[in-house]
């Protein structure tokens, strides 16, 4: 009964933050105005920046092996790099459909970040499916 319960409870946090990211995603995309392209480089930059950021502050005093520090630098870093690429390709699919492409992507971003950070990370239990 125990197993079920948690389940469920774990199948709705993973679907009110995919929700959530959907919603953020949605914002972004009804709410752009178009501007010059961006910088792909930089996004990565920033990307690896936040993960190490983010990866060193959760890690910080616990002694972690290497190869659990090793995967949560990668699922941080690809959540981060999900985000920024969807906000950073609002210009072209603006360009290439408009409005209503921008906020598919954006949307599907959102949705693709909450799932991902649905997820538990290394340095906090096991990774979970």
């Amino acid at each position: 009964m125990t197993d079920k319960k948690t389940t469920t409870i774990s199948l709705k946090k993973r679907n009110n933050n995919i929700f959530i990211g959907a919603l953020l995603g949605l914002y972004y995309g009804i709410f752009y105005r178009p501007a010059e392209p961006t910088e792909f480089s930089l996004v990565v930059g920033i990307a690896v920046f936040a993960a190490l950021v983010t990866v060193i502050i959760r890690t910080w005093k616990k002694r972690l092996p290497f190869k659990i520090i090793g995967k949560e630098f990668l699922i941080t870093f690809a959540t981060y790099l999900i985000f920024l690429l969807a906000l950073a390709v609002r210009k072209y699919a603006y360009d290439l459909y408009g409005k209503p492409l921008v906020i598919v992507v954006t949307t599907a971003g959102g949705a693709v970040v909450g799932w991902l950070f649905s997820h538990k990370m290394p340095a906090t239990g096991d990774l979970s499916q």
